[in-house]
């Protein structure tokens, strides 16, 4: 799984939208490799999963990642999965 960082089209739109990217306040450029301790401590309330055609698999996966039960996202139901043409 990749994370879209500072220097994305996705960290550009999250700047309009008045959002904040925590992969590009951690200072990772550009797309990387999401390390699951990265994720765990981000705790993010939102999380947008970039999928191709199993949206909805690949939304639990993410949820099934060791400890992302406990995320404040998916406590509150908010891992989406979006088209990934919408995300990057």
């Amino acid at each position: 799984d990749l994370v879209p960082g500072k220097g994305t089209t996705f960290d550009d739109v999250c700047g309009l939208a008045g959002v904040r990217n925590v992969a590009a306040d951690a200072n990772i450029k550009g797309w990387s490799p999401l390390k699951d301790e990265l994720l765990l401590t981000w705790n993010p309330d939102y999380i947008l999963v970039p999928c191709v055609t199993e949206c909805d698999a690949d939304a639990q996966a993410v949820r099934a990642r060791p400890g992302a039960s406990e995320l404040r996202a998916a406590v509150a139901d908010q891992v989406l999965a979006l088209p990934q043409s919408m995300v990057s």
